[in-house]
């Protein structure tokens, strides 16, 4: 696997504008810096490569996946690569020349869903229950992908998904206790990350 991790998540809440984030998004997208800081789970490295799917058409003005990041890319300093979300093959290649980062890469739920599968992880839907359905709210998930500590020598991969944090009745995030255990994990062997599968 050339890079040490790829992490995937959806762009945070939409605005009732067709381009943007809402306001909770907006807070979403902050609070990411500080998940990314302080708070995440042990096995999340944190991304020192940015990835955002570009917006659906050449006249909108705004991006909430550009948006979703811009908070965080601004605390590593770290660039936004945009990609065309039509074309899947331009951002794998880019994510398998990363030797040895930690690649974050965010889009819409279809965006992510289909990226997914061209490593070989047999999923059909974002959420945190990627086999069995699609959860249209769940903007909360982290999904990551990284090398098995022991099959190194294999090349055999996890896939894990973690809850991130939510937002109570009142508008504050709040992070479950449980937020550092994966809720899903899956098995990749090497051979099916390397071919690209997107078949099961």
């Amino acid at each position: 696997m050339e890079p040490a991790a790829i992490i995937f998540i959806r762009h945070a809440e939409k605005g009732d504008e067709p381009v943007d984030l809402s306001e909770r998004g907006y807070e979403r997208s902050r609070e990411l810096v500080r998940y990314f800081g302080k708070t995440r789970p042990e096995t999340v490295p944190r991304p020192n490569v940015l990835c955002a799917m570009e917006q659906h058409r050449p006249d909108e003005s705004s991006d909430r996946c550009v948006e979703t990041l811009s908070p965080l890319a601004r605390d590593t300093c770290a660039q936004i690569h945009t990609f065309p979300k039509k074309n899947t093959d331009i951002i794998v290649d880019f994510i398998r020349e990363q030797r040895d980062d930690t690649v974050l890469v965010c889009g819409n739920h279809e965006f992510v869903v289909n990226i997914v599968r061209r490593f070989g992880v047999s999923v059909n839907y974002w959420g945190n229950h990627p086999t069995e359905h699609y959860e249209k709210y769940n903007f909360s998930s982290l999904w990551i992908l990284q090398k098995e500590d022991d099959s190194s020598y294999r090349g055999d991969l996890v896939f894990r998904v973690y809850p991130t944090f939510e937002f109570d009745d009142e508008g504050r995030i709040r992070y479950d206790e449980h937020y550092e255990t994966p809720i899903y994990s899956q098995f990749v062997r090497g051979d099916e990350y390397n071919k690209g599968c997107c078949c099961f």
